[in-house]
């Protein structure tokens, strides 16, 4: 199986998924992480048995702002591109 984990820009958003990953590891599924390239999570998952995917990611003001950058997911978009497809998925904090 593959999976895919995600979730980043504070240790309390990676370190749940840790654990998660060295199980899942440890039963032989192919393990993907998409985080930030500048975040902590990088290097809190060093290390570990799954591949890191860099995404390039600003804050998003969630208000009117002219600051706010476009949105660009070009990691995510060629992860897409090799033909993911989810048949159980779960996520805390839905797009």
């Amino acid at each position: 199986m593959i999976v895919l984990f995600t979730g980043g820009g504070s240790a309390g958003h990676v370190l749940p998924n840790v654990p998660l990953i060295e199980r899942l590891a440890a039963r032989g599924h192919e393990l993907h992480y998409a985080g930030s390239g500048a975040a902590i999570e990088h290097q809190i998952l060093d290390g570990l048995p799954v591949q890191y995917h860099a995404l390039a990611t600003g804050k998003l003001r969630r208000y009117l702002s002219w600051e706010n950058p476009q949105v660009r997911t070009p990691n995510l978009d060629h992860l897409a591109g090799e033909g993911m497809i989810f048949d159980a998925c779960y996520t805390t904090s839905p797009v």
